[in-house]
């Protein structure tokens, strides 16, 4: 090999290679100004094919929004859930009447989660969600946003006072180990109050966020 000959770097061979196969390499192209890279735009189509005018995926179109159930539907499945649950309460020996006995937990958990939608988002916006729950309409899509996210936070309080509660009545419970008979007590309050909480926030609220839907003119 004559001495003058030099080896052409890796850089200079990639290219050399991209030149004869039509390829850009990944370390040639880096080397490269931006305006000499190709670069292809990606063209988004719509369900018949077609691709909007500024290439963007309609998402109306791709993702069409369903239809909300009827209010008939909504509390018949709402009846359809708590008629099992009592049905298979019964089976077990237990009374269906024990979830409505300790009205002390349901009372605090449907109070403070009315008082802190009340504080987040105004008595007004409040009234118009109990309207949707009983087969009303959101304004537009910024409206029905909204009021999904009061039923996500409704859902969260839910959760949250039914534990305060069983934090309570373990306190209640430790405060009373010298009186036997207030500990069972103590006990059935808190833990009826995690089952009220649960339903509460899941079979109204966590279906309420499915119900709302903004009125298509």
């Amino acid at each position: 090999m004559n001495d003058a000959q030099t080896v052409p770097e890796n850089d200079e061979l990639e290219i050399v290679f991209a030149e004869i196969s039509g390829e850009v390499p990944s370390t040639g192209a880096a080397s490269l100004p931006a305006d000499d890279i190709p670069f292809e735009p990606i063209e988004h189509a719509d369900d018949d094919g077609e691709c909007d005018d500024d290439g963007e995926l309609d998402a109306l179109d791709a993702w069409p929004e369903p239809a909300a159930p009827g209010l008939l539907e909504r509390f018949s499945g709402l009846v359809a859930a708590l008629s099992s649950l009592a049905f298979f309460m019964m089976l077990d020996g237990l009374r269906p009447g024990l979830l409505l006995q300790q009205t002390a937990g349901l009372g605090m958990i449907a109070g403070v989660t009315l008082g802190g939608l009340i504080s987040s988002h105004g008595p007004r916006r409040v009234a118009q969600l109990a309207s949707v729950l009983f087969g009303g309409w959101a304004r537009d899509d910024e409206h029905a946003y909204e009021l999904r996210d009061m039923c996500l936070r409704g859902r969260r309080l839910c959760y949250a006072t039914a534990l305060v509660v069983v934090v309570l009545g373990a306190i209640d419970v430790l405060s009373a180990l010298d009186q036997p008979s207030r500990i069972g007590a103590a006990i059935a309050l808190s833990l009826t109050a995690l089952i009220q909480g649960t339903l509460l926030a899941e079979l109204l609220f966590g279906s309420a966020v499915h119900w709302v839907r903004a009125r298509r003119y």
